[in-house]
């Protein structure tokens, strides 16, 4: 097996979708098995010699399984249907789907090829897999005759198959919110573990649908997320019982850096305990996924300045789903503004998606740098994607030092406590004159689909933004270029003090629109203007 974390490191920001959204592919209505089949994958008695695969033309970015896809293939667990074509939508056969799991295994000779299955002769590319399948308590067939080679495997059938092949082990939480899994049926601890482990969210929110097909796209998708995945709870991270957690996540982190098999921590449902003076540290190449009814809360602590979630100088990186409860409320000092929920120093190519964000004693969320003096000059290519980040004391997001930003279908709510109370604010810092270094000014900023409430209107010096640029006396000095702001809606006032080259397209400002900087207006609907 090659050192997959390295390999693929280029590949990770394509990937967000391959944790934690619904395992849905185009026709997941169960069908026949198509008449022509594959010879790559179902024909060949030659397929230990796997064929050297390039690019498939069929998996494309942005795909749940585009990185399942591509581990799979360079962990040699399958080499595609083609030399160029996976066929992801395709129906997997339980042939298959025992051959993935046996070379994932490292291809072990089974005790005896000869089964009792009447369909397995032992000339077949999948008979070491089935032999080895039924010595290891994997399947015992559709029948004590047949193990039915090139009938398709549904999903249930095929995450029952992965949590024998894992050993069985503990499920902390039995119950899901699947509505079609009875806890009688024999795949209900299956689904209960894939769930708790970050192997399936399911179709939609509250269904699995057993019954239906498992495409090839989900088959590697489950593998993947399997293999390089831990829990946190396997490090001594325990939910809803009141002790502080941070150690334990952190441990899992430390452990998701160090070994190039992992590359995911899991936090699995339930409420976890946070002590954010340490915080919680994501490392280089890395995703830590929340389900989507986790919440880390924050204890009360007297510190100016933290971080409940930060990276430093790390790269590719996605955190996504679950909230962060902030502390404001429990806070027991009175100074400082910098208690940020989530932090990204000096960071690159690093995706928020799906996260809550709420109650901070700083920013929701914060782009910049730990050090205004080093070699190291903020952040790049950061998206922020489908977030609800709301009620932070400070501003909702900060981008103080930071290239490359996107911000797309998110809810900003209320922020308010401290100045500058703004949705969204670009506020390099300044130098001992009072001016911003030219490698602090933030470039190529996007905002779309997005909407931003505010709790007040009519400040002209910029406090309850719903947007802004930061506001300067001197109108020489520049804090940001090349914004483009489209299809947002803005419950407030908006402001463009310091930026160049600002475009805002088909947006609504219901407020006033301070404008300093000429900036560009297509199809936006305010209520005044005012360029001073």
């Amino acid at each position: 097996m090659r050192n997959r974390k390295q390999i693929l490191a280029t590949l990770l920001m394509g990937v967000l979708a391959s944790f934690m959204i619904l395992d849905i592919t185009g026709g997941s209505i169960p069908g026949n098995v198509p008449a022509t089949v594959h010879a790559a994958e179902l024909e060949s008695d030659a397929q230990d010699e796997m064929v050297s695969a390039g690019v498939f033309t069929d998996v494309d970015p942005g795909q749940y399984y585009y990185r399942p896809v591509y581990w799979a293939l360079e962990n040699d667990i399958t080499a595609g249907t083609t030399p160029t074509t996976f066929s992801p939508g395709d129906n997997c056969t339980r042939a298959q789907t025992v051959s993935f799991l046996w070379r994932m295994a490292g291809e072990p000779e089974p005790e005896s090829i000869k089964t009792n299955f009447a369909d397995v002769p032992t000339n077949r590319f999948f008979s070491k897999a089935v032999a080895w399948a039924v010595e290891n308590g994997i399947t015992s067939g559709k029948t004590p005759a047949t193990f039915d080679p090139y009938g398709i495997c549904t999903r249930a059938e095929f995450v029952s198959f992965l949590y024998r092949a894992a050993g069985k082990p503990e499920v902390h939480n039995t119950n899901t919110s699947f509505t079609d899994v009875e806890s009688v049926r024999y795949y209900a601890r299956p689904v209960a573990w894939a769930v708790e482990n970050g192997v399936t969210a399911g179709t939609t929110p509250t269904t699995f649908s057993p019954d239906n097909i498992c495409r090839r796209g989900q088959v590697v998708s489950f593998l993947y997320r399997w293999r390089t995945t831990i829990n946190v709870q396997e490090y001594g991270a325990t939910p809803n019982d009141n002790t502080d957690d941070t150690d334990a996540i952190n441990t899992a982190l430390i452990k998701a850096s160090e070994d190039a098999n992992v590359e995911t921590v899991y936090i699995p449902s339930g409420t976890y305990i946070v002590n954010a003076e340490p915080g919680i540290k994501v490392w280089s190449n890395t995703n830590l996924t929340m389900a989507s009814d986790t919440v880390l809360d924050v204890t009360g602590n007297s510190q100016e300045n933290y971080n409940v979630i930060r990276t430093r100088n790390a790269q590719n990186i996605t955190i996504s789903g679950g909230k962060i409860q902030g502390e404001r409320n429990k806070h027991n000092g009175s100074s400082g503004e910098w208690g940020m929920g989530i932090g990204l120093y000096d960071s690159s190519n690093v995706t928020i998606s799906n996260v809550t964000i709420t109650g901070n004693w700083g920013d929701g969320i914060y782009l910049g740098t730990r050090n205004e003096t080093d070699d190291l000059y903020g952040c790049d290519n950061i998206r922020i994607e489908n977030c609800n980040i709301y009620e932070n004391r400070r501003s909702n997001i900060s981008i103080v030092d930071a290239d490359n930003v996107t911000i797309d279908n998110c809810t900003i709510s209320n922020a308010g406590g401290t100045a500058p109370q703004c949705g969204i604010n670009i506020e390099p810092n300044h130098d001992e004159n009072g001016r911003i270094p030219e490698k602090s000014i933030c470039r190529n900023i996007r905002i779309t689909n997005t909407t931003v409430n505010v709790l007040g209107k009519d400040d002209y010096y910029g406090q309850y933004f719903c947007f802004r640029t930061q506001r300067y006396t001197d109108r020489s000095i520049v804090t940001s270029d090349n914004i483009l702001i489209d299809s947002c809606t803005f419950n407030g006032d908006a402001g463009n003090y310091s930026g160049t080259n600002m475009t805002i397209s088909n947006s609504v400002i219901r407020g006033t629109f301070y404008d300093m900087c000429n900036t560009t207006l297509n199809n936006v609907d305010y209520e005044n203007i005012w360029r001073g």
